[in-house]
Order: C-alpha cells, then structure tokens, then sequence
C-alpha cells in the first residue's frame, strides 16, 4: 500500500487543485489512485462540486470520497476558518472499494438513546 496527504489553503480553486494534485502525483506519481478522500473547509462548499470533477478527471481514483467541514487537516498541517482543501490518495493493490453517498437525515439523532436508534 501506498498512502499520502497533501493541504492547501486559499481562495483561489484552481491554485489549491494544482497544489494538492501536484503533490500527490510527486508522492505517488501517475498512475490512477485507488482511493481519494476529499475535505473541504465550509468557505470552498459552493464550488464542491467543481474540485470533486476536477480531482476525478485529473488523479483518476477508482473511489472517491469527500465532505465539507468546519476545518481540514493535511500535509501535517491543519486548517480553520478559511478556505482550504485537504486529500488523502492512497493505493491499495487487490483491495474492493465501494463508496456509497449518506446525508446528514440519513444519521439517528446522536443524541438519542440505543434504544431509539434504527437497529
């Protein structure tokens, strides 16, 4: 296996995709990625989909998975209201991925009982 992170911080998209895609093809070179995760501060939301696209056609992963929150962390470093962008690219030989897509109604309340919550 083969894993590597990599964060970028500011308002420009096309800059924080160069950043984070250049550093991962450093680590991992050209080869499609197996999995990405995705993480952006809440200030990149509206332009979510745009970085996921971009990320697809550009690193190739087989599976990719992102969300938006309130801070990101990568490339050793962390991120806290202001826009920034954070991945984690990883090949994993042999492995089966299945990613699936859950929104915040799908969770039970977590701040009801066992007993309340869809077994």
């Amino acid at each position: 296996m083969q894993w590597t992170s990599a964060a970028s911080t500011g308002s420009n998209l096309d800059a924080l995709l160069d950043q984070v895609t250049t550093a991962v093809r450093a680590d991992l070179g050209e080869e499609p990625l197996d999995l990405l995760f995705v993480f952006l501060a809440a200030e990149l939301a509206g332009v979510a989909d745009d970085a996921l696209r971009t990320l697809h056609d550009t690193l190739r992963p087989v599976t990719l998975v992102g969300c938006t929150a309130g801070g990101v962390i990568g490339g050793h470093r962390e991120f806290e209201a202001r826009p920034a962008l954070s991945v984690l690219a990883g090949r994993m030989p042999g492995a089966g991925l299945h990613a699936f897509h859950l929104r915040e109604g799908d969770l039970p309340d977590p701040d009801a009982p066992p007993s309340a919550r869809p077994g």
